[in-house]
């Protein structure tokens, strides 16, 4: 089992990257891909290299990773290797070919920043989920398990997860075959998958750490319209309840 980082690193990451969120609903038609120049080795020439940019945000422009380029390949239906093909080596080609079909469209989007780059483009019925709300949901209640053990953490780009091992809670299926009952928490805020809690039996014979997983719960990123997400028709207050109990069912499953 791969040891990824602390939990307390984790949870800084986190603290972090919550301060440098960001989360825009546009119109498609509002969404623009730009130029900018990038020097390259300090020399004098550089490239042009695409941009994203929504009205109404005066002199802002997104870098866009590659979650986020995918998103928008697949929304504006582009296959993915010309898509690709023409970022690496037209860039003005793209450039045309999104802002076409961004301005053809009907559709309101969520863009998902962090840190000035765009990393998420996603339907703008996309329920927020976010790792920092979901740890402090199940950490309290891992804790309360008698000698649990967390034993791998980890946040990247798509993903965050969470396992945890609960040593006293242990079987031996033969003789020497002994395993251990454990959990797997994860979720993704870039639609790369849903919010999972998932029942872990980790066999102490394997050296490579196997596990078996069998599905506790499943809960994916699909929320209400954008209208009562925002608070244009339910007050904010019936929204943190709701959010509060969606919470509560986590914890409970944790449970």
């Amino acid at each position: 089992m791969l040891p990824g980082i602390t939990l307390k690193e984790l949870l800084r990451k986190l603290t972090e990257q919550n301060k440098m969120k960001r989360d825009y609903l546009a119109e498609a038609t509002d969404i623009r891909f730009v130029d900018r120049d990038e020097m390259e080795n300090g020399e004098a020439e550089g490239r042009a290299y695409n941009q994203l940019t929504i009205k109404g945000l005066d002199n802002t422009a997104f870098d866009i990773n590659g979650n986020c380029h995918r998103q928008i390949a697949s929304r504006l239906d582009i296959p993915w290797k010309y898509y690709d093909r023409m970022a690496k080596e037209l860039p003005e080609l793209l450039q045309d070919n999104v802002n076409h079909w961004l301005r053809a469209s009907e559709d309101r989007r969520m863009v998902r920043t962090l840190d000035g780059t765009a990393r998420a483009f996603l339907s703008d019925r996309y329920k927020l989920l976010d790792h920092i709300d979901l740890a402090e949901a199940v950490l309290p209640t891992l804790y309360d398990v008698r000698d649990m053990e967390i034993v791998s953490c980890e946040v990247t780009e798509d993903r965050m997860y969470i396992k945890a091992l609960f040593p006293r809670m242990k079987a031996e299926i033969t003789v020497g075959d002994v395993v251990q009952s454990g959990i797997v928490i994860s979720n993704s805020e870039v639609g790369n998958g849903a919010l999972k809690v998932e029942h872990l039996i980790y066999r102490l014979s394997c050296t490579n750490g196997m596990i078996s997983t069998d599905n506790s719960t499943c809960r994916n990123h699909v929320g209400r319209n954008v209208e009562s997400q925002f608070g244009e028709m339910y007050r904010e207050e019936t929204l943190k309840q709701d959010d509060k109990a969606f919470w509560m069912k986590i914890q409970d499953t944790v449970k």
